[in-house]
């Protein structure tokens, strides 16, 4: 496999996103390691604001966030290489940060 499918979300105190990248596992004829090459992003969100409701993530609206992301982008999910979330601020400090964790495993 010499192509990947990445997704990063980024969850922070006021806003949200999405980025999907795809890249090509090259060797670099140098150092013999392996790198990525040849980058493009796929599909890159609007900002939306992450929500809150009653001091917790709003599971439900970012769930919607989420499966929106996902069809915009005509990515099915299951094809992803590999990704990684990033949840800072106050969106880390709630009580429900598993949850949203989980949430976007399940995706």
């Amino acid at each position: 496999m010499d192509q990947l499918l990445l997704i990063g979300l980024d969850f922070g105190s006021t806003t949200s996103s999405a980025i999907i990248s795809q890249a090509h596992v090259l060797r670099n004829c140098s150092t013999g390691r392996f790198e990525l090459g040849r980058r493009s992003v796929v599909y890159r969100s609007m900002l939306t604001f992450t929500p809150f409701t009653n001091n917790l993530i709003d599971e439900q609206i970012l769930a919607g966030h989420l499966d929106r992301w996902l069809r915009e982008s005509g990515v099915t999910p299951g094809t992803f290489t590999s990704g990684g979330v990033i949840i800072t601020g106050l969106a880390a400090q709630k009580a429900n940060v598993a949850a949203i964790e989980a949430l976007v495993k399940q995706r």
